[in-house]
């Protein structure tokens, strides 16, 4: 599938179900993704995490290429 843009679109499922790992093991999350997303969100503003171009793909990957220009010399 492509994007208007001409790209591909990413049309994996990143859903998951743990009702496997509550009935066998017996376990339960404490904290759930919009607990998650609050307490970067919350460090953020505070400063206590600072971003980093490790978190964004494209900003990560200029820099391992400008860091390794021969690195997709590979492929």
């Amino acid at each position: 599938m492509r994007s208007g843009s001409g790209g591909v679109v990413d049309a994996r499922s990143y859903r998951v179900n743990f009702r496997r790992i509550r009935d066998v093991l017996n376990f339960a999350a404490l904290y759930n993704v919009d607990d998650g997303v609050k307490q970067v969100y919350h460090e953020l503003l505070t400063g206590h995490l600072k971003p980093e171009d490790r978190w964004f793909t494209v900003k990560w990957y200029k820099k391992l290429l400008e860091q390794n220009p021969k690195l997709l010399d590979s492929y």
